[in-house]
């Protein structure tokens, strides 16, 4: 008993200390900025969130509509693309023995130890000089390619309750000795 009561003190204080924050963002959305520095940052003054809702989506002819439809359109299409193409470069990397997989894989690698940062500059330069800068697809095009999720998406393998008893045996489709790849991430 002693133990669920610390279990749960302590997950209750990690839960204000996580939450405080989102509430703090629901209470200034009803102030202005002038309320926002001149009154209790944790309490509500005047709120008129319709009010301050209609400010927003109007402000500049909707600009904020136009910035959150493109911010769902880069999460959505971007993920559901870069899971496609991480899910086919993993399938084909791991099923398939073709000369130069190996060095494909190292290619892939290497894109897992570069980091993103250090690509801002030559990325931004090469859709500049091929007319992409400033477009969708100059912000679509980096985040479709997941060296990290290819790797992963390679590395997967069903349970043995979903495996066909000629895999689990070792057998591939065409009754060859199958071997899995050397490299993955788990």
């Amino acid at each position: 008993m002693r133990h669920r009561i610390i279990t749960v003190s302590l997950l209750t204080v990690a839960a204000i200390y996580f939450l405080t924050p989102v509430y703090w963002l629901v209470v200034s959305s009803t102030k202005s900025s002038s309320d926002l520095f001149g009154t209790f940052g944790f309490w509500f003054h005047d709120p008129h969130p319709l009010d301050y809702l209609h400010r927003v989506l109007t402000y500049d002819d909707g600009i904020y509509a136009r910035w959150f439809a493109n911010s769902l359109m880069y999460a959505g299409v971007g993920a559901l693309a870069a899971t496609l193409l991480s899910a086919a470069a993993g399938y084909a990397l791991a099923k398939y023995r073709f000369p130069g997989r190996e060095g494909i894989f190292n290619v892939i690698l290497a894109g897992v130890l570069i980091p993103g940062t250090a690509l801002a500059l030559p990325l931004y330069l090469l859709f500049s000089q091929i007319g992409l800068a400033n477009t969708y697809w100059a912000v679509l095009i980096p985040s479709v390619v997941s060296p990290f999720g290819s790797i992963c998406a390679g590395s997967t393998r069903p349970p043995p309750s979903r495996t066909p008893s000629w895999r689990r045996r070792g057998s591939t489709a065409r009754g060859r000795p199958g071997s899995s790849p050397r490299w993955g991430c788990g």
